[in-house]
């Protein structure tokens, strides 16, 4: 008995083991499960006498026998339906492939509607996914963050890093592991198989590439000792690399001169790392080569100045950005009690703060509205197309109802019926999106080249995996859209009714209801595009109107920067720029010459400054002004207006009392009701007196939407020898050169040219522009959002037309015995035009009541795109509905006129 019932609990535990393992049984066929009770038999063996392991192996392998051939049975079953529905599907694909050949008229509209709307949609979306969401090229690029200083109470709300004021920071914080400074500065590059030019170079303290993470692809980053003052030694980027070396591997160790001066290189970095920081100085542009950068004692002891270092850090493993944010407000107050008093003073009423800002949002800036907008505005018209091909869809299937009606007769579903007509539509929308995806192939490139150089990350946008899948997604999920009213809609009627209306060629009211709210939606989404087009239009004309402050016709500027390497000396400097501008006024043809150490719309030095025998005390903020160098007649060159008192002379140089120009805007300011001819103004954080001996027009300093900051300009000529070699302000060894013409400015830039060559044959030379090409720089970001969403709109309103001449078309050709009876009993072609018009204007009515709620709602968005427009302007609302009909009339005319010449005899036969 006891032998008996050990045999049945072992049967029992051998099924058990077969059930776990019925997966494995069926993958391996048995093999597996054959091996694990094999072992398991040969230890239970000895317990059981020889009959009952024999009973239990026979059982075993005839329930494991079972088991494989049921689960061969299952998994034949899954293959026969499997192949069911793949047969059943590419049945389905054939047959709407053929419908789709049949029809080519339908089927081009069709796709090419579609292939508008994938192709923008993608072309965009590639553009937001390289700006917006594909990470950084830094590991853990989340934890990157930047720095600035701010004081906003005399308009900085951002700023570069004083030398002292980093160097505090990094010893005091706590926040982050990793620190590094960086200063784009320009240099005259030369060696290797190419001649001389001018790169952008990032001067980085020592920390810098540990906090971005990255490697050399090629040597190393810069060692401790070389962090030094005068150390000479570069890392290349990749383009220089392959540019002057032709890709050498065997870089490290060679030369290259910067600025006339030897240069080891100890590394390349590799391809593809970019840095790019906009807002300080070119900081809009990433460097194309690396060179250490270190403090002197006395740079560490200027508080106050030289605030253009970016500061880029690392945030320690556990510390959060509101942690970082939290130390800094609290090391803020800290750095500024450093500050010298007399500096303090001049400072009163104001308050240094710092901001720490995420890496990704300070590259991003003020673009994710725009693409945002962009990426809204694509997406609209993408919804106008799919509204388009479904009504296109309705009035074809209306054309198969007997076809439809028959099916259902001969025993098919309404499933069947859906996925039949889902399988058509998604040929369609496959079609429509390679064919949309071509166009973005196409596209792309004319997008980039329209774009403004502010678009930051624009080297890494391309169309890579995960635009491929948004386009699949958009194309599939398009075509689902807009099958499933036409689909629902034929399956959804009663077989003898469908039949009926098929023989008399009628439709029900249901039909024509969709198509209706489809035209709407059309017209909606159009006027909501119109709005926002018509806005930016508007903005940007107010734009074209604002007035610079100078004459920017037949002026050309060229920045001439001297090495100091070439040019140690401040003798050397300074005849170089007097003999440059004697050579232009010799010239045929100039009117005027002159230097600056700065351009118009691009200014970067701000001071402060206070009355003389004035105090701050009492003030809410200390006054600043953009300060400027000029040489020469530059004033006259630029066309900006002397209002008062004089201009600089020769005997405004070293040794004369210092003297300066103010601008009209700081005049009315701080001399109200006064003359401020002859005031002295305390300039700079060491006070010193200038005397003001003239007033000039105001110029923009900035981007030309912006309100110009008072200016101050001081005589070249008057600035310190020790100035002019320090390594602390190149801008007075790169000054600006304008020129006046009053001929021939192509031929005038060649002799320009000509002449810098003669005067240093190894001087590299910049691009010489027009100062009208510069305007139209600062005008890039504008005109390119204004573009783009006039291109969209105007896209948008063509298929609103076309959509609504359809709809109209449709109702046409259903009412036609309508219409025959009307004309028969006596209506006349002018009532029947105004029938069928009064049918498309009430369309149009519906949609621009729809349609002007949602714009005022959505321009919302864009307010910090327009310029001296407010989003509700008055104007636009009424302009833009006004365009919208008069398009909806002129579609309708056309099926309205073709339904005013029915012949009522012929229109009676139909029926």
């Amino acid at each position: 008995m006891s032998q008996n019932m050990d045999f049945h609990h072992s049967r029992r535990a051998y099924r058990f083991l077969l059930k776990l393992s019925q997966r494995g049984l069926e993958r391996s066929h048995g093999l597996e499960a054959e091996r694990l009770f094999a072992e398991v038999l040969r230890s239970e063996s000895r317990r059981l006498g020889r009959l009952g392991f024999l009973y239990a192996w026979m059982a075993t392998l005839s329930d494991m026998a079972r088991i494989t051939y049921q689960g061969q049975l299952r998994r034949k079953r899954e293959r026969t339906k499997r192949g069911a529905i793949m047969s059943a599907f590419l049945q389905d694909l054939r047959y709407g492939l053929r419908i789709l050949v049949k029809n080519p008229g339908f089927s081009l509209v069709a796709l090419l509607t579609l292939a508008v709307g994938v192709g923008a949609n993608t072309a965009i979306f590639s553009v937001v996914n390289a700006v917006l969401l594909r990470p950084l090229p830094y590991p853990q690029d989340n934890r990157l963050v930047v720095l600035w200083e701010a004081i906003p109470e005399i308009g900085f709300s951002k700023a570069g890093w004083s030398p002292p004021d980093l160097e505090f920071l990094k010893q005091q914080q706590k926040s982050f592991v990793h620190l590094g400074a960086v200063t784009p500065v320009q240099y005259e590059v030369s060696g290797g198989a190419e001649p001389p030019d001018r790169v952008l170079a990032g001067r980085v303290t020592e920390g810098f590439f540990q906090t971005l993470g990255i490697a050399p692809a090629l040597g190393r980053i810069f060692s401790n000792e070389e962090q030094e003052p005068g150390s000479a030694v570069v890392v290349l980027g990749d383009a220089v690399w392959r540019h002057r070396f032709d890709s050498d591997a065997a870089v490290v160790g060679k030369t290259l001169r910067l600025d006339r001066r030897p240069h080891t290189i100890v590394g390349v970095m590799p391809r593809g790392f970019e840095f790019t920081l906009p807002g300080v100085q070119q900081g809009d542009r990433t460097p194309d080569l690396w060179i250490p950068r270190s403090f002197t004692s006395r740079e560490l002891q200027s508080w106050g100045m030289q605030y253009n270092h970016s500061l880029i850090a690392r945030l320690r493993p556990g510390t959060t950005l509101e942690q970082a944010r939290t130390e800094a407000q609290l090391l803020a107050p800290r750095i500024q009690e450093q500050y010298p008093a007399q500096l303090l003073q001049v400072f009163k009423g104001a308050k240094l703060s710092l901001v720490v800002s995420p890496l990704r949002e300070e590259l991003v800036g003020d673009s994710r509205t725009l693409l945002l907008l962009l990426l809204g505005a694509v997406a609209f018209v993408l919804l106008i197309g799919c509204a388009n091909v479904a009504n296109l869809l309705l009035a074809r299937t209306a054309f198969r109802r007997k076809e439809i009606a028959l099916r259902g007769a001969m025993g098919a579903s309404r499933t069947r019926i859906v996925v039949q007509m889902l399988t058509e539509s998604l040929a369609l929308g496959a079609g429509g999106g390679l064919l949309g995806l071509a166009l973005a192939f196409a596209g792309l490139p004319l997008l980039l080249a329209l774009s403004p150089d502010s678009l930051p990350r624009e080297a890494e946008i391309a169309i890579d995996w995960r635009v491929l899948v948004f386009a699949l997604a958009v194309s599939l999920g398009t075509a689902v859209l807009f099958s499933i009213a036409p689909a629902l809609g034929l399956t959804n009627r009663d077989l003898n009714e469908s039949l009926q209306d098929a023989a008399r060629g009628s439709s029900k009211g249901v039909t024509r209801k969709l198509q209706a709210v489809f035209a709407v939606s059309q017209l909606t989404l159009a006027l909501v595009l119109l709005i926002g087009a018509g806005l930016l239009m508007r903005s940007f004309a107010g734009l074209l109107q604002v007035d610079p402050g100078f004459q920017p016709e037949r002026v050309l500027a060229v920045r001439v920067p001297l090495p100091l390497s070439g040019y140690p000396q401040a003798h050397q400097i300074r005849s170089f720029y007097q003999e440059l501008i004697a050579k232009m006024l010799s010239l045929p043809g100039v009117a005027a010459a002159g230097l600056s150490s700065d351009l118009p719309l691009k200014t970067t030095e701000v001071r402060g400054f206070v009355k003389e025998g004035s105090s701050v005390d009492g003030m809410n903020s200390p006054p600043s002004a953009t300060y400027s160098w000029i040489q020469g007649d530059y004033l006259e060159a630029m066309g900006v207006p002397l209002l008062g008192g004089r201009g600089f002379t020769p005997q405004d140089r070293q040794g004369a009392p210092s003297v300066v120009l103010i601008s009209q805007s700081m005049a009315e300011t701080f001399w109200p009701g006064e003359d401020p001819v002859g005031q002295r103004i305390l300039n700079g954080p060491r006070g010193q007196p200038q005397t003001i001996v003239g007033i000039v027009g105001d110029v923009k300093d900035g981007a030309i939407h912006e309100e110009p900051r008072p200016h101050i300009y001081a005589p070249y000529d008057q600035e310190a020898d020790g100035t002019l070699v320090s390594t602390s302000w190149d801008a007075l060894r790169a000054l600006h050169l304008a020129v006046r013409t009053q001929g021939d400015a192509e031929s005038l830039a060649r002799t320009l040219r000509t002449e810098l060559r003669r005067m240093d044959p190894d001087l590299a030379q910049e691009e010489i522009r027009a100062m009208q090409d510069r305007i139209g720089d600062s005008l890039a970001p504008q005109r390119f959002n204004l573009l783009l969403l006039s291109i969209f709109a105007s896209s948008a309103l063509f298929l609103a037309a076309v959509g609504i001449y359809g709809v109209v078309s449709y109702s046409v050709s259903q009412r036609t015995q309508e219409v025959g009876i009307r004309m028969a009993l006596g209506a006349s072609r002018a009532s029947t035009l105004a029938l069928v018009l009064m049918h498309g204007l009430r369309l149009v009515a519906v949609s621009a009541v729809i349609g002007l709620a949602a714009a005022f709602g959505l321009t919302r968005l864009m307010s910090s795109l327009l310029f001296e427009v407010s989003f509700s302007d008055p104007l636009t609302y009424a302009a833009v509905p006004i365009l919208l009909c008069l398009v909806a009339l002129l579609a309708c005319y056309l099926p309205a006129r073709r339904a005013s010449r029915v012949d009522p005899i012929e229109a009676l036969r139909c029926e």
